[in-house]
């Protein structure tokens, strides 16, 4: 199965920027982090994203640097995962970098999910971080 990593991106910022148009994104580019920080009504949470085909590439620098910005502010992972022996289904899922680093293999604690690669869910979940 091939990654779509880029096309799922492309999808979630247009979603937000037709749901969310006064909100500030913008792509980070640097080794270990995250791909992407959303800013709006007085707040900042940075974004990972990833395509689970079930598996993913997540680098450790990348993993420590989106825990160590948790700790300070807000990071998350989403995860686009692909239907897997593990998850029947799509399904797009929440995730804090510190259940990421702390998997055993590809098992890890999901704060929240849905079914599908349901991208007005996922501005909904930003929404809701940003005190909206």
């Amino acid at each position: 199965m091939s990654k779509r990593e880029g096309e799922l991106k492309s999808r979630f910022t247009k979603e937000l920027k037709l749901q969310l148009p006064e909100f500030i994104t913008l792509l980070h580019a640097s080794a270990g982090a995250p791909d992407r920080s959303i800013t709006g009504n007085k707040f900042t949470s940075m974004w990972e994203f990833k395509h689970g085909t079930p598996s993913f590439a997540s680098p450790g620098l990348q993993e420590l640097t989106c825990e160590r910005l948790d700790v300070q502010g807000y990071c998350r992972y989403v995860i686009w995962m692909d239907a897997a022996i593990r998850v029947p289904q799509q399904s797009t899922l929440i995730v804090k970098p510190s259940d990421i680093r702390k998997r055993v293999g590809w098992a890890f604690d999901v704060e929240s999910w849905c079914k599908g690669f349901d991208m007005k869910w996922l501005v909904n979940q930003v929404r809701k971080v940003h005190g909206l």
